[in-house]
């Protein structure tokens, strides 16, 4: 009978390659529980960030000194909403500082998990580190 011993180069590379397996489920985790908070459209974490950088630049100012067309990213919203500048610009502040509350657990629960997988000497340590993160994003 012939036995065969497989090398560590070997083994490592198996590991690696569930080590990867396991960061794509972290990632496509993640992505489907920040599409609850935020809109998954190419560039529209760009928008996001312009509105916000507007509504904070907007309620620093004196509200009657302020032209529509020096924020535009509000005005669109507001003409859709009907809302005035002021209101559209708190609003965006409010849900940034939400978005900040909630983005950052997800990015703590992000990291843990793909800490815990890089240190995965197995497959059932890289399958308890997704575990535990779907776990911990049930809340969200």
């Amino acid at each position: 009978m012939i036995t065969f011993v497989r090398s560590q180069i070997s083994l490592d590379r198996e590991v690696d390659e569930i080590r990867q397996a396991g960061r794509a489920q972290v990632g496509a985790a993640i992505d489907a529980v920040r599409r609850k908070y935020i809109t998954s459209i190419a560039g529209q974490e760009l928008t996001y960030m312009e509105k916000e950088r507007e509504a904070r630049a907007f309620l620093l100012l004196d509200p009657l000194a302020v032209l529509p067309g020096d924020y535009p990213f509000l005005a669109a919203e507001a003409n859709v909403t009907g809302q005035s500048l002021a209101l559209v610009a708190q609003a965006v502040v409010d849900r940034a500082a939400q978005w900040r509350t909630i983005g950052a657990q997800i990015e703590a629960a992000r990291m843990a998990a793909q800490g815990a997988i890089a240190a995965a000497m197995d497959a059932a340590a890289v399958a308890a580190a997704v575990s535990a993160l779907e776990g911990a994003l049930a809340e969200f």
